[in-house]
């Protein structure tokens, strides 16, 4: 998955919940990769979903409405 998708996510979180929010979504995942996400970059499918899943967890919200 490219990393711009990665980026939007982690903007939608930031500007909507706080940088606080997404940190901790982020420290609630097992993630492959350990680097920041970086547009042009190529990163592992299974971190988006799980960063999508920690996502709606942790706002509460559905996948669909995410």
């Amino acid at each position: 998955m490219k990393g711009i998708i990665f980026n939007l996510l982690e903007k939608f979180i930031t500007e909507g919940h706080g940088e606080e929010t997404y940190d901790a979504i982020v420290h609630a995942c097992h993630l492959q990769t350990k680097e920041p996400f970086v547009g042009p970059g190529t990163y592992p499918d299974e971190d988006l979903m799980a960063l999508l899943q920690a996502t709606t967890h942790q706002l509460g919200i559905s996948t669909e409405d995410l």
